[in-house]
């Protein structure tokens, strides 16, 4: 008879299970409650895997990390930085480790900004998402601990609105692609930030394009897009290239036109936040990465608005890639393509008001066309150099996708 070692042995074992892989299983899952997205371009050791995190704040080890996420393949290549060294509410744990500069995700700077710890102690203004862990100095968190203040007056029954920081907004998987977006604009000062919402989409096996809009209430506010690594990344033009182990990320900015890119770290510099440096305790446990470096993206013309498109691949660090990414603009869409040996991806985003969106595609042979933030359920008329070529009808999403097999310009708008 078997032998229960844990509580969870009594809920879950099943003796009369027999072991099978999981190739059967899907290649990627949201997990609504927590606001987590875990996808992989398969199971074996060499493929792609990818976390995205949208969610709500639930206590004292959340981290203040909306809109995130962390790729791995052969090697860490976009990381969560920092070390939690079994020193909570340490001087590294407050000012980086659960800070939002410690993240990939936005920074964007208000220099009135304050950030306050327990006992009303000042903390590092890192640009990020508020604190929710103290209010006034006294610990907030929305657990109803037993041996909580009887008097706080913020707990998930009291004050649900507290606590919501993020909510992923769509999200979409089939055999080819895991699609996903994300709206963290409530886990910011609302002072600071209306607006941050990113969209991510996992072409199989290892692409990723990466949309982000984000609206600060000042354009003097500074926005930094963040991207973490474990070595030090090349930088050249507007290209990145991240090594770790035997994996490689190769990283493309096509938007903002004008910016921006510096690598920030180094022995002595890893966890820096306003020229003032948190180290940690040193005390690293099994699979522990904390990092030494990241890349930031600022746009250099101050604005209220401004977007941000990044294509990222994967891939080992001996493969000879060469790699066709292209930006796509035009008055009501930003996107880009990605040509690959037999089929071209063209990626578009929907950034006009009136319904109507118009592109061109310059690569020659197949191209698969993937348009999004369109109406959802919503017929849609679709012209090829002014023809006439399909009516499609947008999914819940708001999205297209369909094939074409010609260069040219690519109308749609809405039918009937």
């Amino acid at each position: 008879s078997p032998v229960f070692k844990h509580t969870y042995d009594v809920l879950w074992y099943d003796p009369f299970l027999k072991e099978k892989s999981p190739e059967d299983l899907p290649r990627a899952k949201f997990f609504k409650g927590l606001g987590i997205v875990i996808a992989r371009s398969g199971w074996d050791k060499g493929d792609t895997w990818f976390s995205f995190k949208c969610g709500d704040y639930f206590g004292d080890h959340c981290h203040l990390d909306e809109n995130s996420f962390t790729i791995y393949k052969a090697g860490d290549l976009a990381i969560d930085s920092g070390l939690y060294g079994d020193d909570f509410a340490s001087s590294h744990w407050c000012n980086y480790y659960s800070r939002t500069i410690a993240h990939n995700t936005m920074l964007v700077y208000n220099p009135t900004e304050r950030f306050y710890g327990y006992k009303m102690a000042s903390l590092a203004n890192d640009g990020g998402q508020e604190i929710k862990l103290w209010e006034n100095g006294v610990r907030m968190a929305p657990e109803n601990y037993i041996d909580s203040e009887p008097s706080l007056p913020v707990t998930w029954v009291k004050n649900k609105n507290k606590w919501e920081t993020g909510e992923v907004t769509a999200y979409k998987l089939n055999k080819d692609y895991c699609y996903m977006s994300g709206d963290a604009a409530k886990a910011y000062d609302f002072r600071k930030l209306n607006n941050f919402t990113r969209r991510i989409l996992f072409i199989f096996p290892d692409y990723f394009i990466i949309l982000d809009k984000v609206g600060a209430q000042s354009p003097d506010f500074r926005k930094k897009w963040v991207l973490h690594t474990v070595n030090e990344p090349g930088i050249k033009d507007n290209e990145m290239i991240i090594t770790d182990k035997d994996g490689r990320l190769y990283c493309k900015a096509l938007y903002p036109k004008n910016g921006s890119i510096n690598k920030i770290g180094g022995y002595g510099k890893e966890f820096l936040v306003n020229n003032k440096i948190y180290p940690h305790n040193g005390k690293l446990f099994q699979g522990n990465m904390p990092g030494s470096w990241r890349i930031e993206i600022e746009p250099l013309e101050p604005k209220n608005e401004d977007m941000f498109l990044n294509v990222l691949c994967a891939s080992g660090i001996n493969e000879n890639k060469r790699y066709d990414i292209k930006k796509i603009e035009s008055d009501n869409a930003l996107g880009a393509s990605i040509g690959l040996q037999d089929l071209t991806w063209v990626v578009i985003f929907n950034t006009g008001k009136d319904g109507r969106i118009s592109y061109n595609i310059e690569n020659k042979g197949r191209t698969r066309n993937l348009v999004f933030d369109l109406m959802p359920d919503k017929k849609y008329e679709i012209k090829y150099n002014g023809v006439i070529f399909n009516t499609l009808e947008s999914d819940e999403n708001g999205m297209l996708d369909f094939e074409m097999d010609k260069e040219g310009t690519v109308e749609i708008t809405t039918s009937g």
